[in-house]
């Protein structure tokens, strides 16, 4: 009997040792990692003039506005159907929350979700394209991807790499790089028009956050600063400007927009100033949302 009780003092104790050995691991791996929010996803991006974008999925997801804004073309698809079979990796399930910088025809990823890593690196080897695609792991729950034709692209995705960007609370947001808004003829022509009223802006960020009204879906909202509020009460007058111009132009065409129209959404802005910001606000129609699926 003093055996077995000797015996099961010492598995007790070895029950011990482990418990607390796996709870030092655990401390220590959670101390090391370098994302424990979102906003170090963004720190981890290149910090130069890129165009930043983010987005919470998870946040969306539990609103049950995900399907609202993604539509559900993308599950149609055979590219996207071929991705998630050889990834197991669906967005929509899977994604919690991601960042990206874009510049040029390169763009860096990082994303916070749940990854079969052995299927997504077999994926990134075996994709052949005109940009190669690499990956790689930040930490378990944590993605970099870059898409470029630069080998040493996923090298500029580290840790504190821009440490100072923070844009938004909203759950999706999108800050556009000063040569984007000096270059805006990738973007259609009603578009444009209004880019050019922001190019003298120091900072510009278009954030997308769901609507408590029942026939909005989203609301979409400018914040752009400015060197002084001179400036950006010019701004702001050219934004008001330009869509009355958009307004004429549809009325001499003789076209009655609908909410499902992007042109409803342009000529719908309403404009303030605050200090050395310009705000706007635009209400995204739940038509518009369908019309775009």
């Amino acid at each position: 009997m003093k055996m077995w009780g000797r015996r099961f003092r010492l598995l007790w104790l070895f029950v011990l040792i482990a418990l607390a050995a796996g709870a030092y691991w655990g401390v220590q791996r959670y101390r090391y990692r370098f994302v424990r929010s979102d906003l170090d996803l963004l720190h981890l991006l290149p910090a130069r003039d890129t165009t930043f974008i983010y987005a919470n999925i998870a946040r969306l997801r539990h609103a049950g506005y995900l399907a609202v804004l993604a539509g559900s073309r993308h599950i149609q698809e055979a590219d996207y159907r071929r991705f998630v079979q050889e990834t197991g990796f669906d967005y929509a399930r899977d994604l919690d929350s991601l960042a990206a910088s874009l510049e040029g025809d390169q763009i860096w990823f990082v994303m916070r979700g749940h990854f079969d890593w052995q299927r997504l690196r077999s994926y990134a080897e075996n994709h052949h394209a005109a940009r190669p695609i690499r990956i790689r792991e930040i930490q378990p729950d944590v993605l970099a991807l870059a898409i470029s034709a630069n080998t040493n692209a996923i090298d500029q995705i580290r840790p504190a790499a821009n440490s100072e960007l923070f844009a938004s609370n909203a759950p999706v947001w999108a800050e556009p790089s000063k040569a984007a808004l000096l270059n805006p003829s990738n973007l259609p022509l009603p578009v444009r028009i209004f880019a050019i009223s922001l190019q003298s802006a120091q900072s510009v960020v278009l954030a997308l956050e769901p609507s408590a009204e029942p026939s909005v879906a989203f609301s979409l909202s400018l914040n752009a600063a400015f060197r002084n509020a001179s400036e950006a009460d010019t701004a702001r007058d050219q934004l008001v400007h330009n869509t009355a111009l958009l307004k004429a132009e549809l009325a001499r065409e003789h076209r009655e927009p609908t909410p499902s129209d992007l042109e409803w959404l342009l000529i719908s802005g309403s404009f303030a100033l605050s200090n050395n910001h310009l705000l706007a606000n635009w209400p995204v129609r739940r038509e518009l949302m369908k019309a775009l699926q």
